[in-house]
């Protein structure tokens, strides 16, 4: 995701169901550099929710899917992609089904 794409499901998804709820709020980031704009930051400070960015390389103890399952399968993936592209130099993208 990148940071436009961030800022967008951040005011069109976050913002509506923050402003149905009362109190404060807390949303947490996994430091991912889309993240952090300061856009998103100052609506956050505006509508009474607290920002946590989670430290750096905290992912295998906070995401444990992301190492033990998502990872594993990426790489395959990419392997998969990479026998593809060898047995057929021509092809240049796939189309999604």
């Amino acid at each position: 995701m990148d940071g436009a794409n961030f800022e967008e499901w951040f005011l069109t998804i976050i913002i509506p169901w923050v402003r149905r709820r009362e109190g404060p709020k807390l949303m947490i980031g996994d430091n991912l550099s889309s993240h952090l704009s300061q856009h998103v930051m100052t609506k956050c400070e505006k509508i009474n929710i607290r920002f946590v960015l989670l430290p750096p390389n905290s992912t295998a103890k906070c995401q444990s899917l992301d190492v033990s399952f998502f990872g594993p399968m990426r790489r395959e993936w990419r392997k998969v992609m990479e026998q593809h592209k060898m047995r057929r130099p021509s092809c240049t993208s796939l189309h999604k089904a």
